[in-house]
Order: structure tokens, then C-alpha cells, then sequence
């Protein structure tokens, strides 16, 4: 496995593990994903088809994603949560309307028509079973009807202003993880690490300088990322476009208990 490649991997498998075991004594966002808006990606996609010089592909993306945002209030950002009780996840997605069932009747032929679950609550079966409920402006989808129970006013606030910074964007909250669950995370990418070593080492020997450069590097970026993990609070991507300014960028921050070595190396 080259050194990039695991570079991006080992931080990425560090992530999804904290998302599968993050747990908290009552309900706290693990996860949030935000998207800046239909309107918005419409506009990157121009404005980067156009710096290509194809500008056509922009429109025809347009008229042909048109019958599938029909309903949908392009203005406003959407997004997604992950919270945990202590017990489950609860993932909720939420994608601003202007009429639920204009959006339903467009994605009829790959959605089928929803039946009426009660309380407000449509279940769609395929491809999947997921439920949608309407509430103030926003339509809220879940994998069980009970996460549709107690919706909030204003989800936008969950984004916890994403949406005004990035066009796309995502925050792990890892305050949010128990250490126990952290311990189980580390061990799980320890392991992971293994793993890769002792086929690195089958395939090239373990006198090969590629796989002793492995060795030494996966050491310090593991204990970076156990670091990381334990001492972290936040951990935030974003992508964005700018036309007006004619840029796009990438930006990746991260936040950490105070005194602690992680916050130590974020303030060099």
C-alpha cells in the first residue's frame, strides 16, 4: 500500500469507526453534513464548467436535475445529523420544500408512491425503506418512523453554520464519544495498521526500505491519530466555489481540548 494511500485511509477508517461507536449519556450530535443548497451547486457547477470551457454540460445538468428538484426550496441549505442517545443512532436527513408531494410525484418512477404510515409520517419502500415526514418547510427522512417523532423548528441551526461557510461540508464531533468507545476506535486502527504491515511485509520482505519507511511513519501517525481522537473536539471538512472571486477550495480544521498534545501541535 503506498504511503499516500494510507495516509487518506488510515485517517478516514479512524473517522467511521468513531461514527459507529460513538456513544453519549443522552442525545448529542456525533455527525452533521451539510449542503449549502440546490441554487448554490447549480452555481458551482457552472462556474467550474466554464472555467473548463463547457459551459453546455452545466446547463444540460440543469435540465435534466430540473424534474428531480421539483418541490424543493433551492434557496435554503440542507443537510443531515447523527445523534446518539446512549443506546441507537439517530440519522435524520432534512431537505427544504416548498410541497412535499410535488417532490413525491417526481420521483415517483424511482421511488413508487409512498403510503400514509400516520401521524404525518409517508414511508417509502424502494429502494429502501425510509420514512419522510413535513415539518416547518423542510422535509425530514429517517430509517424509522420514531426518529420523526420530535423535530426541531429550525434545522438549519444543527449545521451549526456549515451552510454560510462551505458549500459542502461535514463535522465530527468527537467530545461527543465516550472513551471507551475512543479506546475501542484506537484499537480497531491499530489493528487495521497490522494488518497492512504484515501484507506489506509478505509481499516485499521485511529487510525492503519501502516497508521499514511504512513501519516508522504508520508509528507516528497512528499515535498522532490516537492523539487525535482522545484530545480532539472537532473535526471539520469543507469545500466551496466562489465565482465572483473566480476560486474553489478545500479546507480541513480541527479543534482540541486545551493543553493537551493535539492542541499543542494545532497551535504551531
Amino acid at each position: 500500500m503506498s504511503m499516500l494511500r494510507k495516509a487518506i485511509l488510515i485517517p478516514a477508517l479512524a473517522l467511521a469507526l468513531l461514527a459507529q461507536s460513538a456513544y453519549a449519556q443522552k442525545a448529542k450530535p456525533v455527525l452533521v453534513v451539510s449542503v449549502s443548497g440546490v441554487k448554490n451547486l447549480f452555481d458551482d457547477v457552472e462556474y467550474l464548467a466554464g472555467a473548463a470551457g463547457a459551459s453546455e454540460y452545466a446547463n444540460l445538468m440543469k435540465l435534466m436535475a430540473g424534474p428531480y428538484t421539483a418541490g424543493i426550496d433551492k434557496t435554503k441549505p440542507w443537510g443531515a445529523v447523527v445523534k446518539s442517545d446512549g443506546d441507537e443512532f439517530m440519522p435524520v436527513v432534512f431537505v427544504p420544500v416548498k410541497k412535499l408531494q410535488d417532490v413525491f410525484d417526481a420521483l415517483e418512477p424511482q421511488i413508487g408512491k409512498p403510503t400514509d404510515a400516520g401521524d404525518g409520517v409517508w414511508e417509502i419502500t424502494d429502494p429502501a425503506p425510509v420514512f419522510v415526514k413535513e415539518h416547518e418547510g423542510f422535509a425530514f427522512l429517517a430509517n424509522e418512523a420514531k426518529y420523526l417523532k420530535k423535530l426541531p423548528k429550525d434545522p438549519i441551526a444543527l449545521l451549526d453554520g456549515l451552510d454560510k461557510q462551505y458549500d459542502i461540508a461535514a463535522r465530527a464531533y468527537l467530545s461527543n464519544v465516550s472513551q471507551e468507545h475512543k479506546d475501542w476506535a484506537i484499537d480497531q486502527m491499530k489493528d487495521q495498521n497490522r494488518r497492512a504491515l504484515e501484507r506489506q511485509k509478505r509481499d516485499k520482505g521485511e529487510d525492503d526500505p519501502e516497508y521499514q519507511l511504512a513501519v516508522r511513519l504508520s508509528e507516528t501517525q497512528i499515535q498522532r491519530l490516537s492523539d487525535l481522537i482522545n484530545d480532539g473536539e472537532t473535526v471539520t471538512v469543507g469545500w466551496s466555489t466562489d465565482g465572483m472571486a473566480k476560486k474553489t477550495f478545500f479546507e480541513f480544521s480541527m479543534s482540541a481540548a486545551e493543553g493537551t498534545p493535539t492542541a499543542k501541535r494545532i497551535a504551531l
